[in-house]
């Protein structure tokens, strides 16, 4: 495989998959952990990232397969040699808009303001029907709240903004609508959101309705592009339209890329992977995307090798956009400190494990330089 070989030789640390999954298609493999019963095949970038092992040691058509009472499985390996991020583009028009929002993106001068903040779009996740119901099982705001509290009051200077469905549990800025989170991204003063709810392949659920794909199309935050970060159902799932890939493809305004999963999300679990990521980017000094999404994956790889909920979140979840990007307020910061980037080498056990059967959605819509350019190019 060209990506091992490159590693091998060249000592590459980053990929970029240039190619939407019509133009370089996924890896599917296929998981038995969800549905019970049943199975779900999933699209599958990290199987570019992780070159040891064999995703197919037995040779048959089911690629990483787990180890079972009966059988040893697949040998597949999920510590990451490189970082990886997919380019969901299938046009020179599409790939050309992708290239100038990453580079409109990079050329931003340090110290601007909206890169130092984030904002939280976080909803009831349990019951669904918490407008109904009245009562709470799990809200989201309980995950954005943890951030808040560990991470970026302790380790940053930063701003944010919780944009809440209710403020009976946590405290919160402002109630989460869909209108208002529109006008507040299109306002252009955050660097980073994350959304907490539920969702599926078109949409995520933000309190009221649903931010559907067009929503993300007529986003007008030009020059001010955000990471996103989604911890819901099945946004991700670029072998579709997805919202997630709908935000970055916008010529006008949306996401730098985004991070999120291809299938369900078993909320308890996910918020583990999502908590450690925003960890390293407040509480160190990584701060490129695609390595941070490794490492946030790295405390619970002794748990993949069996069939639970552990190894469907690292098959599920993936990056939408240039690994090599950036958050511009840490780079800015390190730029006064004096201090040189250097993106480390190579690869790199707690774990909750009550989520089975409770995923974060399938909710459907409801109507009313130096190693950073060497690029896997598919097709």
């Amino acid at each position: 495989m060209f990506i091992r070989d490159a590693y091998e030789k060249w000592g590459l640390d980053y990929v970029l998959l240039g190619g939407d999954s019509d133009v370089l298609p996924p890896r599917y493999v296929i998981n038995t952990f969800y549905p019970t019963n049943g199975s779900t095949s999933i699209p599958c970038d990290l199987y570019f990232a992780c070159l040891d092992g064999n995703w197919n040691a037995d040779g048959d058509a089911f690629f990483a397969e787990p180890v079972t009472a009966t059988t040893t499985g697949d040998l597949a390996d999920f510590a990451e040699e490189v970082y990886v991020g997919r380019a969901t583009v299938s046009s020179l028009s599409a790939a050309t808009t992708f290239v100038n929002k990453v580079m409109t993106y990079e050329n931003t001068a340090a110290g601007a303001g909206w890169t130092n903040r984030a904002l939280f779009a976080a909803e009831v996740l349990f019951p669904e029907d918490f407008h109904i119901q009245n009562y709470i099982i799990l809200d989201g705001a309980k995950f954005a709240d943890e951030q808040v509290v560990n991470h970026i009051i302790p380790c940053t200077d930063m701003q944010y903004t919780r944009m809440y469905e209710t403020d009976l549990l946590y405290p919160r800025d402002a109630p989460l609508t869909r209108s208002a989170l529109v006008d507040t991204l299109n306002n252009g003063r955050y660097g980073i959101v994350n959304q907490i709810g539920h969702g599926y392949y078109f949409n995520m659920s933000v309190g009221d309705v649903n931010f559907m794909t067009t929503d993300a199309d007529n986003l007008t935050n030009s020059g001010h592009s955000f990471v996103l970060y989604a911890l819901n159902c099945a946004s991700a799932a670029f072998d579709n339209s997805c919202l997630l890939e709908r935000f970055v493809q916008n010529p006008n305004g949306g996401a730098i890329c985004s991070l999120g999963s291809v299938r369900a999300a078993f909320p308890n679990n996910a918020n583990s992977y999502q908590q450690e990521f925003f960890s390293e980017l407040y509480c160190t000094t990584e701060n490129r995307v695609g390595r941070l999404l490794a490492l946030s994956r790295l405390p619970f790889i002794g748990l993949t090798a069996n069939n639970y909920v552990d190894r469907w979140t690292f098959e599920n979840y993936t990056l939408i956009g240039d690994p090599t990007v950036a958050d511009l307020d840490r780079v800015a910061a390190d730029r006064e400190r004096g201090r040189t980037l250097v993106i480390g080498h190579r690869r790199p056990e707690r774990g909750v494990h009550r989520d089975r059967g409770r995923s974060a959605g399938r909710r459907r819509p409801r109507l009313s330089a130096e190693n950073r350019a060497r690029i896997w190019r598919g097709g």
